[in-house]
């Protein structure tokens, strides 16, 4: 909520947003959460508060001096690095074998139609390696940055869920009190929305937990549920 906030003020804004950016990068590890949920939420955090380059660097330095203190080297470790290695990578992979395929051949063309043909084959054989090099780093940034899409919307679609699920409990026990504990983990396990939103509002209208849970038993028909009280 924080990153989404700071990326509409710091729009325009780049030295605000990076304040606001290693800000959040503090908290992270200053409320003591796993090395998993810190990674999860970072992605979503570099996501959206986006960077020029110059200021990303700044930040990574701040990051790498900040986890030497702490300890726990979890950010900078993150794949976002082997989206900028790889093309990096890439690239020296790239000069490197076309360096090696040019000489080889240079060296066997040399003898026969001189060291000037054999000089102008490795300088194209190097242009194709790095043209290979660079195409392997696209495609290694672009598979990273799709990764993170679809986690940010997982992670965003389970959110719903819970909140969903803790509403419809939440009238239901203002309304009638405590609950049978078989009717709140039933509620509990409900994944589907569209399902979440006819409770809630059979919680609202509903008489009785006896009526609701009639209601409940017909939208789940594949798995029925029979509680007592």
């Amino acid at each position: 909520t924080l990153a989404h906030l700071y990326t509409k003020a710091t729009k325009h804004k780049p030295d605000e947003r990076y304040e606001f950016k290693w800000r959040l990068a503090r908290l992270l590890y200053e409320r003591g959460y796993s090395k998993t949920k810190i990674l999860s939420l970072y992605r979503y955090i570099d996501w959206l508060l986006a960077l020029p380059q110059e200021l990303e660097k700044q930040l990574d330095t701040a990051m790498i001096k900040y986890e030497e203190e702490q300890r726990m080297a979890y950010i900078t470790s993150m794949e976002r690095y082997g989206i900028e290695q790889g093309i990096q990578q890439g690239i020296q992979q790239g000069i490197e074998q076309g360096i090696q395929q040019g000489i080889q051949q240079g060296i066997e063309q040399g003898i026969q139609q001189g060291i000037q043909q054999g000089i102008l084959l490795g300088i194209q054989q190097v242009q194709q390696g790095i043209e290979q090099g660079i195409q392997q780093g696209i495609q290694q940034a672009q598979q990273g940055i799709q990764q993170r899409i679809q986690q940010a919307r997982a992670e965003n679609h389970e959110k719903s869920l819970q909140i969903a699920r803790e509403d419809v409990l939440e009238v239901l026990m203002t309304r009638f009190g405590e609950l049978p504990m078989l009717l709140v983990k039933t509620i509990k396990l409900i994944d589907d929305l569209a399902i979440l939103k006819k409770l809630l509002k059979q919680a609202v209208i509903s008489e009785s937990v006896v009526v609701f849970e009639q209601v409940l038993t017909d939208l789940l028909p594949d798995d029925p549920v029979h509680m007592d009280n």
